[in-house]
């Protein structure tokens, strides 16, 4: 019996020896997703990511019977007075509530999942514009124009509207919103110089004032970004930031290269990657900078290890 039991304790010291060696190795859990998917779903750590560093829409009441005027967010509105309707046609008249956010600097953009791109192409943005009307549980269309009003920092007579909802946990632009005028204006407030645009629009929901950037014509560049093995595209997103523009590219995941991918991107711009990553109940961030060539630039990142705090700072600072 010795030999056997002997023989039994050396087995049980191998495997007690062989996971304490094993500790320190990266280990995936029920969050981590560090395999590619084709698909990206709810359940993904990307999902739980982008829902901790969403920024949430406010929200008040507004009178629409009256043509009530609102400021929420640094947006003004100018509501047409019973010029609004349910979902199924039924004119509405009465009080009801209104939800928009403004977000005006990249690191909102990014914040949110918003790639200001239309078509592949980068858009020089002004502002990403979100607004609902709503009663109860249905929400209202406007039948005519709302006169909506925000300030800018880049004046700009040639922006247009984009109308965007959002697909795979990503903000997208399906297209510029036919009839609608903007205009620019500017006031002096204590001594500094302010400027606004005014949008008239029958369109609520995401809206992206911008316009298709001047360097259109030399977007020759395309940016593939490799992160180590246990980042993928389930778990990480990968943007590129052309502040000189300003603009944010939200790459794709490409499950065949393991590899994210963006392309039509000005030659010669600064470009800012930066890596998101949620995985293991932690958080990491990667980023670094070079300067766009023509054709093809591959790129590794090294995501380091960041407390949500520091990232939501490093985000704010953009």
């Amino acid at each position: 019996m010795k030999p056997f039991l002997t023989g039994l304790c050396t087995c049980l010291l191998m495997i007690l020896t062989g996971c304490t060696k094993d500790s320190s190795q990266f280990i995936a859990s029920p969050l981590s997703d560090t395999a590619w998917v084709q698909q990206i779903l709810p359940a993904n750590a990307i999902a739980h990511l982008s829902d901790t560093l969403h920024i949430n829409p406010v929200s008040d009441s507004v009178n629409l019977l009256l043509g009530d005027t609102a400021t929420l967010s640094g947006i003004q509105y100018v509501f047409p007075a019973g010029g609004w309707e349910t979902e199924t046609g039924v004119a509405f008249q009465g009080t009801a509530l209104l939800q928009d956010l403004l977000l005006q600097k990249p690191g909102d953009w990014i914040r949110n999942f918003v790639s200001t791109s239309y078509q592949g192409k980068p858009i020089q943005t002004s502002a990403v514009v979100y607004f609902n009307v709503s009663s109860g549980s249905e929400t209202l269309k406007p039948t005519s124009q709302v006169l909506v009003t925000f300030p800018v920092s880049n004046p700009s007579q040639t922006d247009s509207l984009f109308s965007g909802s959002y697909t795979d946990n990503t903000l997208q632009w399906s297209g510029t919103i036919p009839g609608v005028y903007g205009s620019r204006g500017k006031t002096n407030v204590d001594g500094f110089v302010q400027y606004a645009q005014t949008f008239g629009t029958q369109q609520t929901g995401w809206l992206m004032s911008g316009m298709e950037s001047s360097d259109s014509l030399n977007n020759g560049s395309k940016l593939v970004v490799v992160l180590p093995n246990q980042f993928s595209n389930a778990n990480s997103a990968v943007f590129c930031l052309l502040k000189d523009l300003p603009a944010v590219v939200m790459l794709t995941g490409d499950y065949s290269t393991r590899t994210f991918i963006g392309s039509n991107l000005p030659v010669g711009a600064t470009a800012n990657i930066i890596t998101l990553t949620f995985t293991g109940n932690s958080f990491y961030l990667g980023t670094q900078t070079l300067t766009l060539e023509n054709g093809a630039v591959a790129v590794s990142v090294n995501p380091s290890l960041a407390t949500l705090p520091s990232l939501i700072q490093y985000l704010q600072q953009l």
